[in-house]
């Protein structure tokens, strides 16, 4: 069985609201949309390598598929970007986002 890694980039839409019901008043609740992915491919995937907290860079095929997300997602207006504190998963989360359209987006 493959060893999984838990690198990703989180996407945020919407706005997060909890519903609650007072005698005088009700207040509803909003969706929330969450995005979850993985980062691109590194290096040290194309090597078979774990990555554990080591940080190689995105392939140029890890680029690609980072803004093939955001190309994916063109249209969607994020509200917030956050990811890991390694640069694949930010650049991951860059490059989707520029390519979405939230370009202007800090992730955080």
């Amino acid at each position: 069985m493959k060893k999984s890694h838990f690198g990703f980039a989180l996407l945020f839409a919407g706005a997060l609201s909890i519903g609650v019901e007072t005698s005088s008043q009700t207040v509803s609740a909003k969706t929330v949309n969450i995005y979850l992915t993985r980062h691109g491919q590194t290096m040290f995937n194309v090597n078979g390598r774990g990555q554990g907290w080591a940080d190689s860079p995105l392939t140029d095929t890890g680029v690609s598929v980072a803004h093939q997300l955001g190309y994916g997602l063109y249209g969607l207006k994020f509200k917030a970007a956050y990811s890991a504190d390694n640069m694949r998963t930010f650049r991951t989360a860059t490059y989707a986002l520029q390519s979405s359209g939230n370009g202007n987006l800090k992730v955080n």
